[in-house]
């Protein structure tokens, strides 16, 4: 590409052909779920990409039946927003609650030695009784 001029990372494709991706699901679900009364929807690149995603198993995937209440739209799961599509690595308050959880399970940890402490004190004065 850069022969023709264009100045692009592999990162910019990458999230150029995610958003491609992105916008073939929602026409490809827009044509098989048109009974809202939504307009249609048209994308000039729709029949090429269809081509290209025949064989793609992340594309073309079995019709099933889903109980979650949060299944509605089959969008959720194939499109995320650009934040969504990194790497999931984790944020300073995320971090921060992981470590405020390992502290919770330490205190609990501690909490629970105490008491074995304490059950076998009472066990051991019942017995010089």
């Amino acid at each position: 590409m850069s022969k023709k001029g264009y100045i692009v990372d592999s990162a910019q494709l990458d999230q150029k052909m995610r958003n491609m991706k992105c916008t073939f699901h929602k026409v490809l679900d827009n044509k098989k779920i048109n009974k809202t009364g939504r307009g249609r929807i048209n994308w000039p690149y729709f029949q090429r990409m269809e081509e290209i995603f025949a064989t793609d198993k992340t594309v073309n995937l079995p019709d099933v039946v889903s109980s979650s209440p949060l299944s509605g739209s089959s969008m959720s799961s194939r499109c995320n927003t650009p934040e969504e599509s990194r790497r999931h690595e984790p944020t300073p308050s995320k971090r921060n609650l992981d470590k405020f959880r390992e502290r919770q399970l330490e205190i609990e940890e501690e909490r629970l030695q105490e008491l074995k402490r304490i059950r076998m004190g009472i066990e051991e004065g019942k017995k010089k009784q």
